[in-house]
């Protein structure tokens, strides 16, 4: 049976950097998906970047929802604004920043239940 999540169902994760609210998971009932909307801030002056991440195994695909910025891996940096869309293959080190002065706003959605559970967070070097 199809279900419908309205936004005051979504739950704020609380992650550094960026507020980031899970839609659908595991914990929602999905068996084979994660959707997140993820709000990156304007950085503040000599503000630390996040460190990249990756996902063992798990693709993501980022949708740019409104705003300006730079997808990082550590071979390449990618320009993104409104209406791209990034797929990013599984065990790819990667990192999303905003470079402009709104907040930059994401649809991130994986083929996974709990995203979480295979995320891994690397070092700054």
């Amino acid at each position: 049976m199809a279900r419908l999540l309205r936004k005051d169902s979504w739950v704020d994760l609380n992650l550094p950097g960026r507020k980031s609210s899970e839609i659908v998971s595991s914990k929602t009932g999905s068996k084979n998906a994660t959707l997140r909307y993820v709000e990156i801030p304007v950085p503040a002056e000599g503000q630390t970047s996040r460190a990249m991440h990756l996902h063992r195994s798990v693709e993501e695909v980022i949708y740019v929802l409104s705003g300006e910025g730079v997808f990082e891996t550590p071979d390449e940096k990618l320009a993104v604004h409104a209406g791209d869309v990034v797929v990013v293959p599984g065990d790819q080190p990667h990192v999303t920043r905003n470079v402009s002065n709104v907040v930059l706003r994401l649809m991130c959605f994986f083929p996974h239940p709990d995203i979480a559970a295979v995320t891994v967070n690397l070092l700054q070097e």
